[in-house]
């Protein structure tokens, strides 16, 4: 059990640095960064319970929420796919 735990918080660690390493690239402001790691693990969670369009669905929401919050939601987009393999523009 302990070996599996420590499986995952390296994942989401790893997760957490190429989503932190695509925002620095962007020039995101240092305030907004710990709003785009909370999407991050939210697809994280997500993508561990579900796959398919049941994922793409469930990130489209976490999404469109953030985005209401007023984080970019091309940068959302970018997250999802390139760090998640979950392809977010057909709901946004």
């Amino acid at each position: 059990m302990v070996e599996q735990e420590t499986n995952r918080f390296a994942d989401i660690v790893a997760a957490e640095e190429a989503t932190k390493n695509l925002l620095v690239g962007w020039g995101i402001s240092t305030m907004l960064i710990p709003f785009y790691l909370s999407f991050a693990r939210q697809c994280y969670s997500i993508t561990r319970k579900h796959a398919g369009s049941v994922a793409v669905e469930e990130i489209c929401i976490r999404a469109s929420a953030w985005e209401t919050r007023g984080l970019d939601i091309y940068y959302l987009q970018v997250i999802s796919n390139d760090i998640f393999s979950v392809d977010i523009t057909s709901c946004t």
